[in-house]
């Protein structure tokens, strides 16, 4: 502070000598911009290449050949569910393990057989749930489903179309196609989902196409390929048939320099990720090649690699390493926030002052505890001379941090840009009172954060108070009312979620949440007229509410309004069917009893509305007729419709009857009658098909339905016989009328 003060008495001097060209105000803006920019210059070590956005989280294995145990591992993948694949790699198995780490499973053994493996690397999951294996050492690509059984085994040694030395990596896009690096033939190959070979590109050298040692390859959102072209140090692009882009890295181990890179991917974003293995690091890029960050350095810490050999992104960005020396695998949790951070830092570097503003606003977004992100946004405003945003961005930064050093100077600094020691005293002052306000708006949001925090963690109770801290900031909060409704609803504090839904009844008028609690409240204390008003209030806002005409049909009924409640009771039901499904008839079995299941459970849970308490007799016994009316007219339609071998329709009709009227038995029987009918008929379009895998789910399932259904079990028989190639050609062509006479 002391080297403030002399400066700016100095200014103020300079200010104050007589003018000829500049008035007294344009050159205290003039000098106070530049003061700014030279003083508040950023540090060069602010800028950090190994990035701080991925931290390890879960480390899953050692050296070893029991369970959960690797010798290198040289591939990973992730599928849909979450679940981990590793290749362990001189275990000649693949090891599969839970989100959190947990072992599941292995499968594969050491050898050439269907199944067996030998130094498995690269890894791929297929959109048909089938995962890849580049079999090194067998020189072949084998297919596995979920539960480690080999269904597909493709190529064998050799260097014509088809055939492979040692291919170590693998990927499969959207159309099932397969890339494979064919490692020691120096090439690149592309199949077919079938296996067929479709073209490959490549050979042996270093020029723009050629390869030495291709060990992995990976897709990115635009379809283009990435080969990493291992002993040439680079990542070399392609379109999907092969025609050369442009290429990253070199030799070295400086930034977008690679030593023997052995695993590359992407992300839904298009960055590149890849692993640099003689480097000990993963380094990442953006889409178009340039070098945005680093992971890890070379160690046996976590977070740290010795030659890491595969990596692989989730959706959630989360980052899985194959630390192949360290025999283990690295799970990494990508921290957002952080990243836009960093790519703020990177953009001020370069002086492109509006991008690093708008990282770091987004980064501010994330985490609004990010006291460094306040601290780059007020040095970047003051390098823009806008030395009031300065100073915000600056003092909010150190009521986050207190003990923030180069945020307080740079907030002394900005002071001392305007010029005069009377405004760095009034500034002062007013900085204490707008630090105020900003203090109390950080503490809102430090306190909301910390609130999802605890609600992460499961501790209801101090999410509550912290909430309801929240909103003795401002009681017309909306947004903390909400999330105090929610956690009032799961606690069963009912007198506080009344309350707080009438706040919000209140600020959103329109707020049909809100507005069905209330009417819910009204009409169990029987404030019939206060409750019709509600209910249909929300309907004049939304007429495909179920429940609200349900409650209106209730509330009117114990009003004696015997008609109109019909009709609600009605628009009830019929909007209920509707949200349950349309009732068609294509549907399976299995996915119609849980439409019904579901239809059941929302008609007794409004009739046990109507029985609770005192009850409500004259609402519950319209309800009732109403019901049985419905479940009669259904009954009707469906035998209609079964008279016309409709079975598709009359199956829209019935499934409903069971839900409305529960005992009527001879609906249920008309039902499956319906459904087995139906399900025969679709057996029969796909064996004339000659789909014969569907086929047999059919037969099956209608012999489920009716296991005395004498056709279904002689096609049954058929479309075996002709699956297990049991039948001639001219005999699978037989129209089926020929074969019933046959």
């Amino acid at each position: 502070m002391l080297a403030v003060v002399p400066l700016s008495l100095a200014l103020f001097m300079v200010v104050n000598e007589p003018m000829t060209r500049f008035s007294g105000r344009g050159l205290v803006s003039l000098l106070g911009s530049l003061l700014a920019s030279v003083l508040l210059a950023p540090s060069p070590l602010l800028a950090s290449i190994e990035t701080r956005a991925y931290r390890a989280a879960i480390t899953v294995g050692q050296e070893g050949r029991e369970s959960a145990q690797f010798r290198q591992p040289s591939g990973v993948v992730v599928d849909q569910a979450g679940r981990l694949y590793v290749a362990d790699t001189y275990n000649h198995r693949i090891q599969v393990f839970a989100p959190d780490g947990r072992f599941l499973q292995a499968f594969g053994v050491e050898g050439a057989q269907r199944g067996g493996l030998l130094r498995p690397k690269g890894l791929a999951w297929g959109p048909n749930h089938l995962l890849y294996v580049a079999d090194t050492g067998n020189h072949r690509i084998q297919a596995f489903d979920q539960r480690g059984d080999a269904v597909m085994m493709l190529g064998s040694f050799g260097t014509q179309p088809g055939q492979f030395n040692a291919p170590e990596g693998i990927t499969v896009d959207a159309e099932q196609m397969l890339y494979i690096a064919d490692t020691q033939n120096h090439r690149v190959q592309k199949l077919a989902s079938d296996g067929s070979f479709l073209l490959s590109w490549g050979g042996s050298g270093s020029g723009k196409g050629e390869f030495l040692g291709p060990s992995d390859i990976a897709l990115d959102r635009e379809g283009r390929v990435l080969v990493l072209d291992t002993q040439n140090h680079r990542v070399q692009v392609f379109t999907s048939d092969g025609q050369y882009l442009w290429e990253i890295g070199k030799a070295g181990r400086g930034p977008a320099e690679f030593d023997s890179p052995r695993g590359i991917a992407t992300d839904d974003q298009g960055h590149i990720y890849v692993a640099d293995t003689g480097n000990g690091r993963v380094q990442i890029f953006d889409r178009t090649g340039s070098y945005l960050a680093h992971v890890g350095h070379l160690g046996k810490g976590p977070g740290e690699f010795y030659s890491p050999a595969a990596v692989w992104l989730d959706p959630q960005q989360t980052l899985y390493v194959a630390d192949t020396i360290n025999h283990r695998v690295q799970i990494f949790t990508y921290f957002p926030g952080l990243a836009r951070l960093e790519r703020g830092w990177q953009a001020f570097k370069m002086a492109h002052l509006e991008a690093a503003l708008r990282e770091w606003g987004e980064a501010l977004g994330l985490d609004p505890t990010l006291a460094e992100a306040l601290y780059g946004s007020g040095i970047a405003y003051a390098r823009q001379g806008n030395l009031d945003l300065a100073i915000e961005q600056l003092t909010a930064a150190l009521a986050l941090q207190p003990g923030y050093t180069e945020a307080r100077w740079a907030l002394y600094r900005a002071y001392a840009g305007k010029l005069t020691l009377p405004l760095l005293v009034i500034g002062l002052i007013a900085s204490a009172s707008a630090g105020i306000v900003l203090i109390r708006g950080i503490r809102r949001r430090v306190l909301r954060d910390r609130a999802r925090r605890l609600m992460e963690e499961g501790h209801i109770g101090e999410t509550i108070a912290t909430y309801e801290r929240l909103l003795q900031f401002n009681r017309h909060d909306v947004d903390v009312c909400k999330a105090l409704e929610h956690l009032y609803a799961q606690e069963g504090l009912e007198s506080k979620r009344q309350q707080v839904n009438e706040v919000i009844a209140r600020l959103e008028p329109d707020n049909l949440h809100a507005l069905s609690y209330l009417g819910k409240q009204q009409f169990a204390e029987h404030r019939f007229v206060e409750a019709q008003q509600t209910w249909e209030k929300i309907l004049q806002q939304d007429g495909t509410r179920a429940e609200a005409f349900f409650y209106l049909g209730a509330v009117q009924a114990e009003s004696a309004q015997g008609e109109s409640a019909v009709h609600a009771f009605q628009r009830a039901l019929s909007l209920a069917t509707m949200d349950h499904g349309d009732g068609a008839g294509g549907q399976t079995p299995e996915t119609g009893l849980v439409a019904e299941a579901r239809l059941e459970m929302t008609v007794t849970a409004w009739e046990n509305v109507l029985t609770q308490g005192m009850g409500y007799a004259r609402a519950l016994a319209c309800f009732q007729r109403v019901r049985q009316v419905m479940a009669q007219r259904y009954v009707m339609q469906g035998e209609e419709s079964l008279q016309r071998e409709d079975a598709r329709e009359a199956i829209a009709h019935l499934r409903w009857v069971s839900a409305l009227t529960p005992r009527d038995d001879a609906a249920r029987a008309l039902l499956k009658q319906a459904q087995t009918s139906l399900t025969f008929e679709h057996g029969i379009r796909h064996y004339q098909a000659q789909d014969y895998v569907q086929a047999l789910r059919c037969f099956r399932e209608t012999l489920v339905l009716d296991p005395e259904h004498e056709k279904a079990k002689r096609y049954l028989r058929y479309a075996q016989q002709c699956l297990e190639g049991g039948v001639s050609e001219r005999f699978r062509h037989l129209d089926l009328g020929d074969r019933e006479k046959g």
